[in-house]
């Protein structure tokens, strides 16, 4: 679903479309800048305000490539 379809979903039924569904071409430049730099989902997620899913999902849209970062946790010694 497209933007434009989603908000006139939303005004047709007299809902008032989110403002934080919609995403800025300053947030999109920030988001780019940000997955470059190789910054972590979590991080740009908090930094945007928006879900580490609206993150992936519009860095999908938006060609970006994602980085899989595995984190490898250690045991505790006794």
């Amino acid at each position: 679903m497209t933007i434009a379809a989603a908000n006139w979903g939303c005004r047709r039924r007299g809902l008032r479309v989110p403002r934080n569904f919609l995403w800025t071409p300053e947030e999109d430049d920030e988001l780019r800048s940000s997955i470059l730099a190789s910054k972590d989902i979590a991080i740009i997620a908090k930094e945007l305000n928006r879900t580490q899913t609206a993150i992936r999902r519009r860095a999908a849209k938006l060609k970006l490539p994602l980085k899989v970062v595995s984190v490898e946790l250690k045991a505790k010694g006794k």
